[in-house]
């Protein structure tokens, strides 16, 4: 199986989904993690993980840059065709769930780990700013082929108002002991 991880930042991901991606290394699956550039990137290959660098930034807001962001990803998807992306934080979900919509990959994860400044910051660019992830969040999930993980009750319920829709949500251990 061929997985795709989204994130802002391949450090989060090294920080965040580290272990999930171990895993799935070791069940043969060939994981790929797709981040904006210069992010950390070169730690991926010491856990045995390729990388895809896109023009992704955590908080941009030109609007071409964004589109920028929205295309690249859709031609990785294009491109590499996989069984599964999972997304991790608003952008990349907000971005790559209409991306993986429209070359229709079969298997998405959404995940939101926190809400982060979208939804916790103050002042009118905020308000701006939440309004047009509040209006592009429901299109973006409202898939079958689309399944939600929030790591906290809070979080989800907060994610629900955002959406204005109930959505498919799965708990996932992402705590492997030793």
């Amino acid at each position: 199986m061929k997985i795709l991880y989204v994130v802002n930042e391949a450090k989060f991901f090294i920080s965040h989904r580290l272990r999930i991606g171990q895993e799935a290394l070791a069940r043969g699956d060939q994981v790929i993690v797709v981040s904006g550039m210069q992010t950390g990137e070169e730690a991926l290959a010491d856990y045995g993980f390729e990388h895809i660098g896109v023009p992704m930034t955590r908080s941009g807001l030109d609007l071409l840059e964004e589109l920028r962001t929205f295309r690249a990803l859709r031609r990785v998807y294009r491109r590499e065709q996989p069984n599964l992306v999972h997304h991790v934080t608003i952008k990349p979900v907000l971005y790559g769930s209409f991306a993986a919509r429209s070359v229709n990959v079969p298997a998405v994860v959404n995940a939101v780990p926190g809400m982060g400044f979208v939804f916790t910051r103050r002042g009118v660019l905020a308000s701006i700013r939440r309004a047009c992830v509040n209006l592009g969040l429901p299109g973006g999930i409202r898939t079958p082929s689309s399944e939600g993980d929030f790591s906290k009750q809070r979080r989800h319920e907060r994610f629900h108002c955002a959406c204005g829709r109930k959505t498919r949500t799965i708990g996932i251990d992402t705590w492997i002991g030793g």
